[in-house]
């Protein structure tokens, strides 16, 4: 089976692409014209801008599947969200649908439902509430490839961690390499986590199930965890015992405006910003895997240790994190 996955030079995508392969898939790295990026060894590459029709109709022929995991995370404004987001997923959606595809998988977040209750975790049946500019994005983008391609599975993982991915990095840098445990003053935040290889596992399943035709879909690993719970399993990993260090929330806020003034001058989107200290402050950021689980019989790992372990040992080998 022809099957095109983009986002393969980043961190979801290149999995995704790395486990059809694996699977007996024909696989095509769909990369912007611009991209420098590598897709996984024996990967195809297919390259095109998602606003234009005739590059993407020619990159999606003669695919039977298209896994859509591009996008940005972060962004200067509302409007770049929008381009990245929704309007590329609407075009590549659109495409695969003129072309024949079979099955189109669309990557979201959980940021596109929004935050839970402390003691709820979200489910496929409560109403989206996305509380920032990049899961009102999310969620857009999601339902502009349901309305051009019908059969759309969305998979909306929660925070997800693995090797190749470089935000929660900084935690594993922060607490493997300088023994720190930062993070700001208050409760330590409830959250979801999955392994990046199990949401590549789940986009698989997604593929050989029909019954996931057309749903939407929460992913983590089952549990609920306290931050430092995360935290714990680094330094448990990495056989650190971190000093803990609660910045105040005041100050926080204050290099977030700091940055997010400097992003404006330099056009380049920060990594903390105002929007991402408002993530922070909700009480809770988890979900439940039991629709998907239910459907295609989706078993992520439950245990935070042993695939954070894995993910600190890839960080390790190819030297993104070199000990003190």
């Amino acid at each position: 089976m022809k099957a095109v996955v983009t986002g393969t030079t980043g961190f979801i995508g290149w999995h995704c692409a790395a486990l059809l392969a694996r699977n007996g898939y024909e696989v095509t790295a769909l990369l912007r014209p611009e991209s420098r990026g590598e897709p996984p060894e024996g990967v195809a590459v297919a390259r095109a801008g998602y606003d234009s029709a005739e590059a993407l109709a020619e990159a999606v022929r003669g695919a039977e599947a298209v896994v859509h995991c591009a996008g940005v995370v972060r962004a200067l404004s509302l409007d770049d969200y929008w381009r990245a987001n929704v309007e590329a997923a609407a075009n590549l959606a659109r495409a695969c649908r003129e072309a024949g595809v079979r099955r189109f998988v669309y990557m979201g977040s959980l940021a596109a439902g929004g935050p839970s209750k402390r003691d709820e975790p979200r489910t496929e049946r409560m109403p989206d509430r996305p509380a920032t500019y990049y899961g009102l994005s999310k969620l857009a983008g999601e339902l502009a490839a349901r309305r051009a391609f019908p059969g759309t599975t969305a998979l909306r993982p929660c925070a997800v961690f693995g090797p190749r991915e470089r935000d929660i990095f900084t935690v594993f840098d922060l607490v493997a390499r300088r023994g720190l445990d930062v993070r700001p003053a208050g409760p330590s935040p409830l959250l979801s986590f999955v392994y990046g290889p199990d949401v590549a596992r789940a986009a698989l399943l997604a593929l050989r199930t029909e019954r996931t035709a057309g749903r939407t879909y929460y992913l983590s690993d089952g549990g609920t965890w306290e931050w430092d719970d995360f935290v714990d399993a680094v330094a448990d990993a990495a056989g650190k015992r971190p000093r803990k260090v609660r910045i105040p929330r005041f100050f926080v806020e204050s290099a977030a405006w700091f940055s997010d003034l400097f992003a404006a001058l330099t056009r380049r989107p920060p990594k903390l910003s105002r929007e991402k200290v408002f993530e922070m402050g909700m009480e809770a950021w988890t979900c439940s895997p039991a629709r998907f689980a239910a459907d295609t019989g989706f078993s992520p790992r439950r245990d935070l240790r042993e695939p954070v372990r894995l993910t600190l040992r890839w960080y390790r080998e190819q030297g993104w994190l070199k000990d003190r």
